[in-house]
């Protein structure tokens, strides 16, 4: 097995984890100048560096060591609390007399040509992710919080070439979130292709070059949602139920000015069981790639719900009816015993 040493989210990290070197220094109680030169690419990156990060900000360290043929996009660096538990560094497998201090690019390098099995090395013993989390999209802020790094250009900046205030990427940032139609405006300011924004749970892409000269206009079409309407009135109820949208924000939703956030149209797709390119697809590629079997298939499942939940609706009301008649003729034998 050959590793290579994922040195682009390594100089990442910062970025990854909303944070600086100084901030880090405080929480890790390491130098300041140090996490600086090995986290910023001007010096080669530590072992012992890095796990001390890892171990700080719950990282899966095994995203930093690419095995051969993989891509960078293979799991999230960061962990849940559910399923983290720290890295535990076993030097003494690479019979090197304990050394410690390897650079990464070294220890990937060391494990390729003694055959070993890097994370064997390096032993992190995370639970593994559900099925179906690995099947759910989700926002990836993390790389919209690596912008101004990425493009070379100021947060101010940012704002300004999208025709939003200067505020525009710093309130983003902030608030983890931002309106779709701003992401839109944002991705084709500078030709970023908006689906890296929206990968599969567990796929982080961060490029070396983000831009893609000659990108096609990217639009957001919310009023989709309208494809996956039964013609029956019941059936509509039942879709805006498992969506989790009141009539009136469905309609605020799907129109021109929708102020749909990034991560509700996560939340959407993820139920509708499609992916958020879905309502990003331009129209020609949209209508030619539409599975109408698949829609059928949804449809039919979501009437199946609805026809359920009527059934036990039914079956909780003819409970209550008697109930109340038993209330009623309580009542009634309680008044004879009184006469």
């Amino acid at each position: 097995m050959t590793y290579t040493f994922n040195k682009t989210l390594a100089n990442n990290l910062f970025g990854i984890l909303n944070t600086n070197a100084y901030a880090m220094s405080k929480r890790m109680g390491m130098s300041v100048d140090t996490l600086r030169r090995h986290l910023s690419g001007k010096q080669d990156c530590r072992a012992d560096i890095l796990i001390a990060v890892c171990n700080e900000y719950h990282l899966d360290i095994s995203t930093f060591f690419l095995s051969d043929g993989e891509e960078e996009c293979s799991r999230p660096v960061l962990v849940e609390q559910a399923r983290w538990s720290p890295v535990v560094f076993h030097h003494e497998i690479l019979g090197q007399g304990g050394e410690r201090t390897y650079t990464c690019a070294k220890l990937a390098s060391l494990c390729s040509e003694l055959d070993l099995d890097i994370m064997d090395v390096l032993r992190q013993n995370l639970l593994p992710q559900s099925q179906e989390d690995s099947h759910r999209h989700y926002y990836f802020k993390e790389l919209f919080q690596l912008l101004p790094t990425l493009l070379k250009v100021s947060h101010r900046q940012i704002g300004i070439d999208t025709g939003h205030t200067i505020h525009t990427y710093g309130a983003a940032v902030k608030s983890g979130d931002i309106l779709m139609r701003t992401l839109v405006d944002v991705c084709n300011a500078y030709r970023i292709p908006i689906n890296l924004f929206f990968p599969r749970e567990g796929c982080m892409t961060i490029p070396d070059e983000i831009r893609v000269p000659g990108l096609d206009e990217q639009e957001f079409h919310p009023y989709r949602i309208m494809e996956f309407y039964g013609n029956e009135d019941i059936f509509m109820y039942e879709l805006r139920e498992k969506i989790n949208l009141s009539a009136q924000r469905m309609i605020r939703y799907m129109s021109k000015t929708s102020p749909m956030k990034a991560t509700e149209l996560v939340d959407i797709s993820n139920r509708l069981g499609v992916s958020p390119m879905y309502f990003l697809e331009n129209p020609a590629v949209h209508v030619a790639s539409i599975d109408q079997e698949k829609i059928n298939m949804r449809i039919r499942g979501l009437k199946n719900e609805a026809d359920m939940a009527r059934k036990e609706s039914m079956l909780l009301k003819s409970r209550l009816r008697h109930m109340e008649s038993m209330e009623n003729m309580r009542d009634y034998t309680k008044k004879v015993l009184e006469k």
